[in-house]
């Protein structure tokens, strides 16, 4: 189905069959509405119809294919929406020296400027390679960080989703949690 086709059935399931997931969804509306004015002023459906509409579009085709019906659709999306509550496997994927390597990331992605997928990848694993840190050591608990587990689609699509403002929050409440 097309991303637009799939988009109208998943806000129609989430509102009905889940209603805790379609008030997150509608809140994340109104934020990117709010955050696109600069200004908190009451904002009307339609415009947080379409701020949801053009971001969850844009989710769709990264996660599409891991879902088998539309009813999926909301776990396989949620960390989108929303940072993480829990985390899975954390004493697997969380150790030791990970709070400080994390603390380096976020130096690492406040610096970034062209805040696309590629070019946070690039810049990422080039810092990686230069201080010869490895990938699991920082790829897992990013994830982590970012997810609540070690699932989804390529993990810098994730990051230039949720922007950088909101990665590195959710990378700090891991610090503080973990």
């Amino acid at each position: 189905k097309s991303n637009h086709k799939l988009f109208i059935l998943f806000y129609t399931i989430l509102k009905e069959e889940n209603q805790d997931g379609y008030k997150i969804v509608k809140d994340f509306g109104r934020l990117l509405v709010e955050r696109k004015s600069n200004k908190k002023r009451k904002n009307n459906n339609f415009q947080t119809y379409n701020a949801i509409g053009r971001y969850t579009k844009s989710i769709i085709p990264l996660i599409k294919e891991r879902a088998y019906l539309v009813t999926d659709l909301w776990d396989l999306m949620d960390y989108f929406f929303q940072a993480p509550i829990s985390y899975e496997n954390a004493s697997k994927n969380w150790k030791e020296e990970t709070p400080e390597l994390m603390q380096k990331v976020i130096v690492e992605l406040n610096n970034i400027e062209d805040f696309t997928s590629q070019n946070i990848e690039t810049l990422l694993k080039e810092w990686m390679t230069t201080n010869e840190i490895g990938m699991g050591k920082v790829m897992q608990p990013l994830r982590l960080s970012l997810v609540g587990a070690l699932k989804g689609p390529h993990l810098f699509d994730i990051i230039e989703m949720i922007g950088k403002e909101e990665s590195i929050k959710r990378i700090e409440k891991a610090i503080q949690t973990l």
